[in-house]
């Protein structure tokens, strides 16, 4: 949960520097990209809403029967992450690109909350696989326009805040209830005559 807090808490406070436009990092960044390619065009439809329901759709597939806990996470926090970042965070911050709310990136957003359950889940092996995947996409949508980079790092934030604590709170009413149904079972069953 302290994750959570912190991911959180530095996602605001990145929000409330980053103002309107780029920012210096943002430029500087966007400097070593490039503009737009046919290469980043391609790396960008990772973060495209058909590329990230197909990880949910994998990870609900292989965990569904044996921790619906996991399957239920992977659905819920992909949509609670992207859902207050849509209807809370952008507006709230209003950074704009185009005629579109840029911070935290909705893009980033979704695909970093599908990606970090692995990582919260399966433990720290999977870093090796997601970081690396995130870095593409977010260096995809930078050099493409969509965002800048200062947008991604907020939406990696925000997502892993989210899910951590979802995570966080799933896990530990699933230990309330197991501990409450031991207590029940003891308090039921016979004690022991002497």
């Amino acid at each position: 949960m302290l994750w959570a807090l912190a991911g959180a808490a530095a996602m605001v406070g990145l929000g409330l520097v980053v103002g309107d436009g780029p920012t210096a990092a943002d430029t500087w960044v966007a400097q070593r990209i490039g503009g737009p390619s046919p290469l980043l065009d391609t790396l960008s439809l990772t973060t495209h809403p058909v590329a990230v329901i197909a990880i949910i759709t994998v990870i609900v597939g292989l965990t569904a029967r044996e921790h619906p806990r996991v399957a239920l996470l992977a659905v819920a926090g992909p949509a609670v992450a992207v859902a207050l970042n849509t209807l809370v965070l952008k507006p709230l911050f209003g950074r704009v690109i185009e005629e579109y709310y840029a911070y935290p990136s909705g893009h980033t957003a979704s695909l970093v909350a599908a990606l970090a359950l692995p990582v919260i889940v399966a433990g720290a092996r999977w870093i090796a696989v997601v970081v690396p995947l995130v870095l593409i996409a977010g260096v995809a949508i930078v050099g493409m326009g969509y965002h800048h980079a200062t947008d991604v790092l907020g939406a990696a934030l925000w997502s892993t805040a989210v899910v951590t604590f979802l995570w966080g709170t799933l896990t530990r009413s699933g230990h309330r209830r197991l501990s409450l149904a031991k207590r029940r079972s003891v308090a039921d069953s016979p004690g022991e005559i002497t």
